[in-house]
């Protein structure tokens, strides 16, 4: 082997040494970065399931209000249909008044003229 190539090995090796120092510097920077990421991750993570149970809760919450607003909702309509029923008693009340007026007039009127036609009626009720 002559010198000239032992020369050039010896650069080759030194060279390669510059490079491999290099990579690990490198490489210390990447596993530096990947720790700095993975700790990011870990944060986000754990943010991530604090607003998860966050979520959880206010589902909750609005699902308990819903609730209460369907039966609320509910008890309306049945206040309604209640008010629905009593108008309709009311107005069939009202018919039946005014059915009882007239026929206590048409009865008061059947008297009188029976009164007027047969004279011993008002002898025997005055």
């Amino acid at each position: 082997m002559s010198v000239w190539r032992t020369d050039q090995i010896k650069k080759d090796i030194a060279a390669s040494g510059t490079e491999l120092a290099e990579a690990r510097t490198y490489l210390t920077s990447l596993r530096e970065g990947l720790s700095t990421a993975q700790s990011k991750v870990a944060d986000s993570t754990k943010e991530c399931r604090s607003i998860e149970a966050k979520i959880a809760e206010e589902t909750k919450m609005i699902t308990a209000f819903n609730d209460e607003l369907d039966s609320l909702k509910d008890a309306i309509n049945g206040k309604k249909t209640d008010i629905v029923d009593n108008d309709l008693k009311v107005t069939q009340v009202e018919k039946d008044v005014e059915k009882a007026k007239k026929d206590a007039k048409d009865a008061s009127n059947k008297v009188a003229k029976r009164e007027a036609e047969f004279e011993w009626i008002q002898d025997e009720s005055g």
